[in-house]
């Protein structure tokens, strides 16, 4: 019985990988945009503001190939590895909160957006109100609305702001109905859904290196002591190191 359990799943991925992938994004055409008319944009709160990425130790590649002990050491290795990038990279988020709030960036984004919407587009959808919504009390779809996630991320270095914005709009008077054939029945994630999606991404110009002037070394001192301290504010004992004779 297991045997045939095994064959029958293998046999569905073998037929989930036969359906050819389609792109994320769905466009609006002529009929949909003159349907929608005037609508409403609804931005989400973001409730994390600007995070910071580093690029985190992965060993799980090579520790799988030495079994379990090889994995476990992998994982052990990975941990220690990026415990002290990832508390410098929460530190640093700290930081650039306290210059840029995430309240401060929601009502940036929702004004930007009411200022297009102020001039009349010569084209496409025109956008009839603008509002700001906590998704964790609002419904899960909000229908009849352009509904806009973002995120923020600062790279490792600290020069360059990745900006994500998610958009979707849903009614259940426009149901989306595939414009892709396929040779059997549609997969399901092309049976429903919203009727427009797409996801832009924005980086900004890298920002130059500052000089390195007497107060900012010191600043910049005093920043590497404080990463380097513990839950306590203690500093760090420095690592030992060994010596073949």
């Amino acid at each position: 019985m297991r045997i045939v359990a095994c064959a029958l799943a293998a046999l569905s991925l073998a037929a989930c990988a036969s359906v050819p992938p389609v792109p994320n994004a769905r466009p609006l055409n002529a009929s949909h945009i003159e349907a929608m008319g005037p609508t409403p944009v609804t931005v989400s709160e973001n409730n994390i503001g600007v995070g910071k990425a580093w690029l985190a130790q992965d060993s799980s590649a090579a520790g799988a190939s030495q079994g379990m002990l090889g994995v476990l050491f992998a994982v052990a290795f990975d941990a220690m590895m990026n415990a002290g990038p990832s508390r410098r990279a929460g530190q640093a988020a700290d930081e650039v909160a306290e210059v840029m709030p995430v309240d401060a960036l929601n009502a940036s984004l929702v004004e930007h957006f009411r200022r297009q919407a102020a001039a009349e587009p010569a084209s496409g959808v025109s956008i009839s109100e603008v509002k700001l919504v906590q998704r964790r009390t609002a419904p899960i779809t909000i229908n009849d609305n352009v509904e806009v996630a973002s995120s923020y991320l600062l790279s490792e270095d600290a020069t360059t702001l990745k900006v994500t914005v998610d958009l979707s709009y849903t009614n259940p008077a426009l149901p989306y109905v595939t414009p892709y054939t396929f040779e059997e029945a549609p997969p399901k994630s092309e049976l429903s859904g919203p009727l427009y999606r797409n996801t832009f991404t924005w980086y900004s110009r890298q920002l130059p290196v500052p000089v390195l002037t007497p107060e900012l070394r010191e600043r910049l001192i005093a920043s590497i002591q404080d990463s380097a301290r513990d839950a306590s504010g203690a500093l760090r004992p420095k690592a030992r190191t060994h010596s073949r004779v």
